[in-house]
């Protein structure tokens, strides 16, 4: 079967409207093919019209990561695989793994990743859209947070395009979901599984939704000058599910990090606390994110001095905190402030949770929804008495990012 008999999927409007409004971040130049497969900068306008045959799968064209003005609508790690050896089953494994643990990365700290099978040969794409077009330098900050230590390139590549022609005018581009420019392949997308054809379509249009902006740090945040800081995947793994790929991440500092956008301003007030909850931080992991994880929870404080977190966390030395408190005072502090709050009203996201949480006649009061380490895929809810219920494998993970951002935030 040749590229050019690979069918069309049945919504092209739906998919070009998407692209389109979503994925664009430029239209005086896109990524265009030959007959080789040998891929070069087109530089007549990017029309509706051809983006829409790229969706019919009648061409195949790259879009470009970043605007003329320096902002992207999205970011993508590609986990590249063109090896056609024997060793070519073994890399693809390990890409595999690499990019659900990226997701699952990703997804712990409340992004919507899609993960792509780009070429149905072992190379991967993992995609981020935003709600709004953000400044690049801000997206590949954030993104290099979420960078293993596999052979992902990261795009964009670079924080801004030059004004002027020439090198680093127009940036790179990724070759857009859809059909190989060589290979006899369409794109699918994993969902505990791999989903194609229509249900990939239906997938792509209803639940890959767009991570805010407002995740990325902002111009003066200490996180945009410490080094990355991501857990290392590990290979010696046969490639498993999204849900159970979470239990590879540094657990520890996800916990914490989470604990800390519920821990009340007043912590952040009180020198001690805060003393406390930073060496907790340090001990966990003396790294960057840490670090600027502390610093961000004490901006809230009227209190609050530019440096003074760096300059005490430079303080504290390896097993030298204070043994009365841990991670788990950050957990209790955290779990003290939701019991306190008033139950929000579910909003329609929630659908599906209040139908599985009525089969239990247990009212919508939730202190907090979790996954739980050990279990992998299980799910459970808290409930402000402390009760809790257990989901099981009922909630995907695109539902569960939507239940904690409704719940938790």
């Amino acid at each position: 079967m040749s590229n050019r008999a690979i069918q069309a999927p049945e919504d092209v409007d739906r998919l070009t409207t998407f692209v389109w409004d979503n994925m664009i971040n430029r239209t005086d130049v896109y990524g265009q093919y030959n007959l080789k497969g040998k891929s070069f900068a087109e530089h007549n306008p990017l029309t509706r019209e051809f983006l829409r045959r790229h969706i019919k799968r009648e061409t195949v064209i790259g879009l470009y990561t970043t605007s003329p003005k320096s902002t992207s609508k999205w970011c993508c790690w590609d986990f590249d695989q063109h090896d056609e050896s024997g060793s070519a089953v073994l890399t693809a494994e390990k890409n595999l793994q690499a990019a659900l643990h990226l997701a699952a990365f990703l997804s712990e700290a409340a992004a919507v990743p899609l993960v792509e099978d780009s070429n149905g040969n072992g190379g991967y794409h993992v995609w981020v859209r935003f709600n709004e077009p953000a400044p690049t330098h801000r997206v590949r900050a954030w993104a290099k947070w979420f960078n293993t230590d596999a052979p992902a390139e990261l795009y964009p590549k670079q924080d801004r395009v030059s004004a002027e022609p020439g090198p680093g005018h127009y940036g790179n581009f990724v070759r857009l979901f859809g059909k190989h420019h060589k290979r006899d392949h369409v794109s699918k997308f994993w969902c505990n599984g791999w989903l194609e054809g229509d249900e990939a379509t239906e997938y792509l249009l209803t639940e890959w939704d767009a991570t805010p902006v407002d995740l990325l740090p902002p111009d003066d945040d200490p996180f945009l000058n410490v080094p990355k800081a991501a857990p290392a995947a590990p290979y010696d793994a046969k490639p498993v599910g999204l849900e159970s790929m979470a239990t590879v991440v540094a657990e520890d500092a996800l916990k914490a990090t989470e604990a800390l956008r519920r821990i009340p301003v007043e912590k952040a007030e009180n020198y001690d606390d805060w003393v406390k909850v930073g060496m907790i931080l340090h001990h966990i992991e003396p790294s960057g994110l840490m670090l600027a994880a502390w610093d961000s929870w004490s901006r809230k404080s009227a209190k609050y001095e530019p440096g003074a977190c760096e300059a005490k966390w430079k303080t504290f030395q390896p097993n030298g905190h204070d043994r009365t408190v841990s991670l788990g005072t950050l957990l209790m502090w955290a779990r003290g402030a939701a019991l306190g709050q008033p139950p929000a009203a579910p909003p329609d996201a929630l659908k599906r949770l209040n139908k599985i949480l009525s089969e239990h006649n247990r009212p919508i009061e939730i202190a907090r929804v979790f996954r739980m380490g050990v279990s992998g895929s299980t799910f459970e809810v808290e409930f402000a008495d402390g009760k809790r219920v257990s989901l099981g494998d009922a909630a995907a993970l695109a539902s569960f990012t939507k239940v904690r951002a409704a719940i938790m935030d």
